[in-house]
């Protein structure tokens, strides 16, 4: 068998099974990633395609994850999503990016050809960040101290004399000096090397890439901390850099796009459709409460269990406050649960009703997960909860995912007074 043969590309779809000839060691790797690999007999039509002798059929579910990775045979595996790429992109951006819609206007048209799944967000990073190259990088002064022979700055007069008592040549000086060698250009050269170690991507791209790390030279190559990406403070002079940052964030988070490596070398984007679809909502309620009278909690952890019980956490997505009351728990589920114990989702929304002493509970689903709107009134409980839908796969997505968000939120409004939220767990506001 050739060599074109054997690494032909293995082309999956989201949440769909398919047999697959795979080596052992890439079986193993799916199943690490989270996939649902099952050693299965070949179909019948599949057993005269060429394949090596060392690989097996296996019937493999992708799940949630939308990938374009190599395996550690050197194969290349891609997951399509289930809903246009353009929409994956509009979701990643109104999350990560802050939907500038000035900037994404041109996104769409970059998938009328089959391109590695999040070219476009790259090649857009690559322009924003040519655009400040051209601008000029933002600068700060340092502090230096230095012997020299000539006046810079000022005197360190404790140091000089200690230093310089029998050097009347020397002055121990302390000044300032102008550097490219800030954290702001830091986190993009970081971010600038990291895609380049990609593969898979264009020409084109790879030498947008390239091009833009020469420009960052005389900055120090290290890695940004949680604490530097997510908590920055801008200003006049490096405010554009704020979407720089964004973009930064999405490409390095590891609850969004990962890239693994253990045991197995390989490379590649691996992206929790449902943690996306998670960060989607809550982005959502976050955006629509921020005009309205109402606090908004992403992951906010409380307890089940009540003292002295063993505790027992509970974390909904997004739990809604008006003052002091919670008005509304909402849990997004990117995939309709059907288990043997029958709505593993309706328990899970009942025992967050139960514990916050909130009457209004709702799940989210994309609409591809039920037909319709619908309202579970649960017996002997004031608890009724809610089943709405957002249409992910419509390009106007965003604007229906806050559309759900404002009609929960004036739902939520009518409800009686609970008790005061928990001080002791937060997560923080969204």
């Amino acid at each position: 068998m050739s060599e074109e043969l054997e690494l032909r590309p293995i082309v999956l779809q989201e949440q769909c099974d398919a047999p697959v000839w795979l080596r052992a060691q890439d079986a193993a790797l799916l199943q690490e990633l989270g996939f649902e690999v099952h050693i299965a007999p070949p179909a019948p039509d599949t057993i005269a395609v060429d394949h090596c002798p060392d690989q097996n059929c296996f019937v493999v579910n992708p799940k949630q994850y939308v990938a374009h990775l190599e395996l550690s045979s050197g194969n290349i595996l891609v997951v399509k999503p289930k809903i246009d790429p353009a929409n994956v992109f509009r979701m990643l951006a109104y999350v990560y990016a802050g939907w500038n819609r000035d900037v994404f206007q041109h996104a769409e048209v970059l998938y009328s050809t089959d391109k590695f799944l999040f070219e476009p967000l790259v090649e857009i990073f690559c322009d924003l960040v040519a655009a400040r190259v051209r601008r000029g990088l933002v600068q700060d002064y340092m502090n230096h101290e230095e012997n020299l022979t000539v006046l810079r700055g000022r005197i360190l007069f404790e140091s000089q004399v200690a230093v310089n008592a029998m050097r009347p040549d020397r002055l121990f000086c302390r000044y300032q000096q102008q550097t490219l060698d800030t954290e702001d250009n830091q986190i993009v050269k970081w971010t600038l090397r990291y895609l380049t170690s990609f593969e898979g991507w264009s020409s084109h791209t790879v030498h947008s890439l390239r091009v833009n790390l020469r420009h960052f030279a005389e900055v120090s190559l290290r890695t940004p901390s949680r604490g530097a990406l997510c908590a920055r403070v801008y200003n006049r002079m490096n405010d554009d850099y704020r979407l720089l940052h964004d973009f930064c964030r999405l490409f390095l988070d590891n609850r969004a796009i990962t890239e693994h490596a253990g045991v197995w070398q390989f490379r590649g984007f691996l992206l929790d459709m449902n943690l996306l679809f998670e960060a989607f909502v809550t982005t959502a309620f976050s955006a629509t409460a921020r005009s309205t009278v109402f606090t908004v909690y992403s992951q906010r952890e409380d307890f089940l269990s009540h003292p002295p019980s063993i505790p027992i956490r509970i974390r909904p997505d997004v739990t809604v406050y008006e003052g002091t009351r919670t008005a509304a728990i909402v849990d997004a589920k990117y995939k309709r649960l059907n288990g043997p114990a029958g709505n593993p989702d309706f328990y899970q929304m009942l025992a967050y009703g139960t514990a916050l002493q909130c009457g209004c509970a709702y799940l989210i689903y994309p609409v591809t997960e039920w037909e319709g709107d619908t309202i579970v009134e649960v017996r002997h409980s004031p608890i009724k909860i809610h089943v709405r839908r957002i249409d992910i796969g419509h390009p106007n997505c965003v604007s229906l995912a806050e559309q759900v968000a404002r009609t929960v939120l004036d739902e939520s409004s009518v409800l009686l007074p609970g008790p005061p939220p928990a001080t002791g767990l937060t997560a923080g506001v969204a």
